[in-house]
């Protein structure tokens, strides 16, 4: 039976899920197989590369490089190098006197990925690359689109390398092998998927409403992706039918803002957080402060006290929200043509707005989107929903698992782009 796979590979972690035939999609246990400090579904995005020339991803890399090991090349974000690094950077070597590129390190961190994906399949790399693969990706302007064709090739080349870097390898040794892998291919490319319309297709399935307007918010470490959709269940001509209101967008503010407002209020306040061991400590601990600041709304680190009012009131955070804010509205203005076609037609008044990603119940990025939608052309209520993504039946939070899952869903269900004015008969749709 036909299977889908498709990798979420995030600024600071990769999941992973599947989907066989008809099936509801599965989410990879990475994480429990690399024994991740993240949870049981993902692994870090993190690459080390040390002065003693030995190269390690994922857990590995992470543990390496918060411990203070002096590093030729520590990267916790290697995705930033497709979105943010010119094609020429990204192809050209990431340190002196090594051919390795920026590229070579995605796909030896891919590898991990991979490699936890056929230790739970046991699947054959030949087996598993006859399949559809998939790798989701932030909305790319038209600028970086260009970057598709490096994240397919990374995508592919990866899974040659599965198994190769689940250990520290030489960089002698990763470079053999990325020149094997060089021409390693699968038989279908399917990568093209964006992270918040994959989110969307997982939160649908569990959420129809007539004729409902919905926006999927998708906050990640370094994008907040947002799109908007048209529901319709069934239509009026007797089908399902999930329409994509406008261009997704995504914004450069997100869990990555928050990361750095929160160290810049401790390290204020406890000078011994700014160097040395204190740094170090504070940069092991970041992860676990801030989810004891939004569960607790204040965190204590070598005597420094931070609210969560603090932190929601700093310079950096106040702008993250007012930008994410006036992208709401910008949607909402850019979707007007589709949306009053359906506005008030069957539909509950209301715009349905679901949180993905690590950032997902975050107070004030809710209260920006509210106030976006606010600002927009229809100044319909939000209605938060909270319970589509409370399954506690997964391997980790259902909200960093929807783009992954969602990414399974087969082609024929992904959103239309183009949205036909309904007939009408009596003021009912025909």
């Amino acid at each position: 039976m036909s299977k889908i796979v498709c990798i979420d590979f995030g600024t600071s972690s990769i999941r992973a899920a599947v989907r066989e035939g008809a099936n509801e999609p599965e989410a990879f246990r990475l994480g429990d197989v690399f024994r991740s400090s993240i949870d049981s579904a993902s692994i870090p995005s993190a690459c080390f590369i040390g002065i003693d020339g030995t190269a390690c991803f994922g857990e590995e890399a992470l543990r390496r490089g918060l411990s203070g090991e002096l590093a030729a090349l520590y990267e916790t974000s290697p995705k930033r190098w497709l979105s943010e690094a010119s094609l020429d950077e990204l192809m050209s070597p990431a340190l002196p006197r090594s051919p390795l590129t920026r590229l070579d390190l995605v796909k030896a961190l891919l590898a991990q990925a991979w490699s936890a994906v056929l230790a739970e399949t046991n699947e054959t790399i030949g087996g598993l690359q006859r399949q559809k693969l998939r790798v989701a990706h932030p909305v790319w302007t038209k600028q970086v689109r260009g970057r598709r064709d490096a994240l397919d090739n990374a995508l592919h080349e990866s899974l040659a390398l599965a198994g190769q870097t689940d250990q520290p390898v030489t960089l002698t040794r990763l470079e053999e092998l990325t020149k094997l892998i060089s021409q390693a291919r699968t038989t279908e490319s399917d990568v093209d998927v964006e992270e918040p319309i994959a989110a969307a297709l997982q939160i649908h399935g569990s959420n129809r409403h007539y004729r409902e307007v919905c926006m999927v918010v998708d906050v990640g470490a370094g994008t907040t992706d947002i799109a908007t959709f048209v529901s319709q269940t069934p239509t009026y001509h007797g089908s399902d039918a999930f329409i994509l209101a406008t261009d997704p967008i995504s914004v450069p503010q997100a869990g990555d803002v928050i990361d750095h407002a929160l160290v810049r209020l401790i390290q204020e306040r406890a000078p011994t957080a700014r160097t040395g061991a204190g740094a170090a400590d504070l940069s092991r601990r970041q992860r676990s402060l801030k989810e004891d600041l939004f569960n607790t709304n204040h965190v204590v680190f070598q005597r420094a006290n931070v609210t969560l009012k603090e932190l929601e009131e700093s310079d950096d955070v106040r702008r993250m929200a007012k930008v994410i804010e006036n992208a709401v509205t910008q949607q909402l203005r850019d979707s007007q043509l589709r949306l009053k076609v359906f506005r008030g037609i069957g539909a509950e008044g209301h715009i349905n707005v679901v949180f993905a990603g690590g950032g997902a119940g975050i107070r004030f990025i809710e209260d920006a989107v509210t106030e976006g939608v606010a600002a927009g052309p229809f100044r319909m209520p939000v209605r938060i929903d909270r319970k589509v993504l409370a399954d506690s039946g997964l391997p980790a939070d259902a909200a960093r698992l929807a783009v992954c899952l969602g990414g399974t869903t087969p082609k024929t269900l992904w959103p239309k782009t183009r949205m036909d004015e309904p007939k009408f008969y009596r003021g009912l749709p025909v």
